[in-house]
């Protein structure tokens, strides 16, 4: 079973109001991994998602979901 992590950190930033770089600051990351992170290229460790979360004051699978891909059989 292959496994995709989807997220809805694009979604959460505008619903509060905020900047990418806010959150970056937040997690003492950059911007740059906020936006990959948007984009699907990387994986957040649990401790990133957790973080996340909590700056929406959200549970975390309001921002994060584990969607099953479908097989190329």
């Amino acid at each position: 079973m292959n496994c995709k992590l989807k997220n809805r950190v694009t979604e959460c930033l505008a619903a509060k109001g905020t900047k990418k770089s806010q959150l970056a600051y937040y997690m003492g990351k950059s911007r740059s991994y906020v936006t990959r992170l948007e984009r699907g290229e990387i994986r957040p460790s649990a401790e990133a998602m957790l973080l996340i979360a909590r700056y929406f004051k959200k549970p975390v699978e309001d921002v994060f979901e584990l969607v099953q891909e479908e097989s190329s059989r």
